[in-house]
Parts: C-alpha cells; sequence; structure tokens
C-alpha cells in the first residue's frame, strides 16, 4: 500500500520538458541579439550626431571651422554650404559602418576642438537598394580621438562639393 505512495512521489526526469525548455532559451537569445546589435547601431549613430553638432557649434562660436581640399586650407563660416552639406548628411541618416579607403581623403574639416570629418568619395560595392554607383564615406574623429566612420549611397562627392561651394 505504501509503495504507491513513495513511487508516486518521486518525479521522473523527462529530457523533452528540458530539451523544449533549451531551445526555447536558444530562440529568445536569436531573436535578441539582432535587436541588441540595431540599438547599439544606431546609439552608435546618434552619438555621432550628437558630436558632429557640438563640433559644428563650438567653430561656429569660436569661428574655427577649416576645410583642407587639393592641399589647401581654407577658414570655412558654419552657414551656407557647409551648413546644406551637414543637412544632407543628416537626412541620409547611417550608413554601413566599415573602413576608410587608404588614400587621403578628399575634404578634411577641423573644428578647433579636436574633432574631425574626413570625406571620401567612394564606389559603392555591395549595396543592393540603390542604383548610385557612387557614395561618399564619412570618418569622425571625437575630440578624444575615438572614431566613427560610415559610407552612403544617399550623397556622393559631386553633390558634397556642390553643396560645399552654393551660397
Amino acid at each position: 500500500m505504501y509503495e504507491k505512495i513513495h513511487s508516486a512521489g518521486k518525479l521522473k526526469r523527462d529530457w523533452r520538458l528540458w530539451l523544449a525548455i533549451t531551445a526555447c532559451a536558444l530562440i529568445l537569445v536569436i531573436c535578441i541579439l539582432p535587436i541588441i546589435f540595431s540599438a547599439n547601431y544606431q546609439r552608435q549613430y546618434h552619438l555621432f550626431q550628437e558630436s558632429l553638432a557640438d563640433s559644428t557649434l563650438y567653430s561656429r562660436q569660436n569661428n574655427s571651422l577649416t576645410m583642407e581640399r587639393d592641399g589647401e586650407i581654407i577658414s570655412l563660416d558654419t552657414d551656407g554650404g557647409y551648413h546644406k552639406l551637414l543637412l544632407n548628411l543628416v537626412t541620409a541618416g547611417a550608413g554601413r559602418t566599415g573602413e576608410p579607403p587608404e588614400e587621403t581623403a578628399e575634404i578634411i574639416f577641423t573644428f578647433g576642438n579636436g574633432a574631425s570629418l574626413e570625406l571620401w568619395g567612394v564606389e559603392l560595392v555591395g549595396y543592393v537598394d540603390t542604383d548610385a554607383e557612387y557614395g561618399l564615406f564619412l570618418r569622425y574623429t571625437y575630440p578624444d580621438g575615438k572614431i566613427y566612420a560610415y559610407d552612403t549611397a544617399e550623397i556622393n562627392m559631386d553633390k558634397a562639393l556642390t553643396l560645399l561651394e552654393s551660397d
């Protein structure tokens, strides 16, 4: 009589339950990782935008924005062409992060606070959502030396130069 009670108290270890729990945990991890990656990607771009805006404000307040192109360094006003270029870059949104080309940047902006923005005209490789053949690669160096770099198909070097030369 007591045998039935003692044997009913023992739990059977069902391997199928543990397999189901493991599968659910694995699916959860697979679903969460892309969300974490995407959030980090957007956070980095947002930090870049904030720092670029801060550097632009610094250069406006101190009249310290310079542009180097073809070995010539000129002082720029933050209004006019630079402002239009900045608006186009922000409107273009985040591009693909990566390493810059090996050659020297075609345009280098320095802000006077230790930050710089370098631009290259690049051939686009691997973009599937655009018909553009050429785009722009940007490398922003934060005042503390940290680097954020990406390319975009939304604007190319010809358009950047046209915007800079306007006004």
